[in-house]
């Protein structure tokens, strides 16, 4: 009889489950957005019972849609937002609004690990450079800013491992995936750095238990059961962080096999089998979602984001018809390589990796009375683009070969797009069959943690597929090559300026 796992995707801005069989073929699906809350100015929370009823109510519409019997799907697991903080008491019930991965309260608390620790400390332990994202900082800030609430905690958990307890965990799991961006993890050794708690006064107590993704963590519990359809005491296995679970969910686990996800935001991620510190301590090193494996991984702000700024702009300038991508896709095809001279600089929330400059803005450089709506769009797309292979460079001045890309997110859908990134890159990419990789993840963390398969590995060659190759046009890669050192001399420029 055929078996089926069950994934949930507990994202930032919202939560989606799918019901995948064991060769990777989404069956039924379900999906709600919901909010986050911004108390003051730079401050973002989010409901944490929130986030739990909501990947509840979405993994029982997936398992409705399905009308397959509950003892079919054999086991469940879940891809989570990274660095959302959730302070919970012993029964696991969040204590407060969790703080999430966007706050920037706690400068402060960034600068006194600056000063207890130093930054080249901190990056060659933890393969983290100090920043507000991670969850040491958040920790930090409650003890001096709420200190009954800290005493009151009984942990400090990450929304993976407070998902996993509400779900009928047998007790508090953090995978090391998502504890390798709390600032308090040796990425090396894998283990809780005891002079970085006492240096931040952290009680180790106060933390999780560390393990590895694709482990069985507890069995689903019945008041869980009872509200998706799901088999009571069905195993419930421990997954990962949302970008490392997209690693699995695109098959990259080999040294220099590489994604890019073109969503909102954009993230290039590569596979390594040891953990390669970036000697300019710019790009997180982190541990993979599969043993033995970690990640070098390079964040952008605004990668499709700044495509959806466009097509919003021009939705409002034609308010009776529809803007889709499918339309801007058409307009860039009609422009060029180099977009007949205009450049984009897509920093329209900040630079991420690997400038790390939260003061930079967008551009769009040398436009002329000459320029369409066709140059700007693909401007747009290669501004992006050229961010991503900046990105990829820092990768190979540490000495890791990239030889192909995977493409998923939305920018993936695009054949201009998935072309233009190969003749950028200089290597073969290929879209995947599934674009949300994130939650394909998480299914084949399912299928191994229930014994289906004897490895990650085996799962996810058996469970991700591709369908498009895009293959790099020499000439074109030329043009990119050199159009490069412009888009790094109009970033430095504007800044000295």
């Amino acid at each position: 009889m055929t078996k089926y796992v069950v994934a949930a995707d507990c994202g930032t801005t919202g939560s989606k489950a799918v019901i995948f069989d064991l060769n990777g073929k989404a069956i039924a699906s379900g999906y709600q957005e919901y909010g986050l809350e911004f108390p003051h100015a730079g401050w973002v929370d989010q409901d944490a019972n929130m986030l739990f009823e909501t990947c509840v109510k979405v993994i029982g519409q997936a398992v409705e849609k399905s009308g397959l019997a509950a003892s079919d799907i054999i086991a469940l697991s879940l891809s989570t937002q990274r660095c959302t903080l959730v302070p919970v008491d012993q029964a696991g019930n969040a204590l407060r609004k969790a703080i999430s991965w966007q706050d920037n309260r706690t400068d402060a608390q960034c600068d006194m690990i600056r000063g207890r620790i130093g930054a080249d400390a901190f990056y060659d332990a933890t393969g983290l450079p100090i920043a507000n994202v991670w969850t040491l900082p958040k920790i930090m800030w409650i003890r001096e800013n709420e200190p009954d609430l800290f005493a009151k905690t009984h942990k400090f958990v990450n929304v993976q491992a407070y998902m996993n307890r509400l779900f009928g965990a047998d007790g508090f799991y953090d995978d090391y995936s998502n504890v390798s961006l709390h600032g308090l993890m040796s990425v090396t050794r894998l283990e809780w750095i005891d002079d970085y708690l006492r240096e931040t006064g952290v009680p180790r107590d106060k933390l999780p238990e560390l393990i590895g993704s694709g482990q069985k963590v507890g069995a689903l519990n019945a008041t869980v059961a009872r509200a998706t359809g799901l088999l009571e005491g069905m195993p419930l296995i421990s997954g990962g962080g949302d970008q490392q679970c997209a690693a699995v969910g695109s098959n990259v686990l080999n040294e220099g096999d590489c994604e890019v996800t073109l969503g909102t935001a954009g993230v290039t991620i590569c596979s390594l089998d040891e953990p390669k510190l970036d000697p300019e301590r710019t790009i997180p090193c982190l541990v993979h979602a599969v043993d033995g494996k970690w990640t070098c991984e390079g964040l952008q702000n605004a990668a499709g984001a700044s495509l959806k700024w466009l097509r919003n702009i021009l939705q409002e300038a034609n308010p009776n018809g529809e803007v889709d991508y499918d339309h801007m896709t058409n307009l860039a095809e009609k422009s060029c390589p180099g977009a007949n001279g205009l450049m984009f600089l897509p920093y329209l929330a900040g630079a991420a990796a690997p400038l790390w400059d939260g003061n930079a803005r967008g551009v769009l450089n040398g436009i002329s009375l000459s320029h369409t709506l066709g140059d700007v769009t693909r401007a747009v797309m290669e501004g992006v683009s050229f961010e991503t292979a900046s990105i990829l460079d820092n990768f190979a001045r540490r000495g890791i070969v990239v030889k192909e890309i995977r493409a998923s997110g939305g920018g993936a859908k695009s054949t201009l797009w998935g072309q233009l990134q190969a003749d950028m890159y200089g290597v073969p990419v290929r879209r995947l069959a599934v674009d949300d990789a994130t939650i394909l993840g998480a299914a084949v963390l399912a299928a191994y943690g229930a014994g289906v398969f004897a490895s990650v590995a085996e799962g996810a060659a058996t469970m991700v597929h591709t369908t498009s190759d895009y293959l790099p046009d020499p000439e074109t890669n030329q043009i990119y090559t050199s159009l490069r050192k412009d888009f790094d001399d109009l970033y430095q420029n504007l800044k000295r300026n």
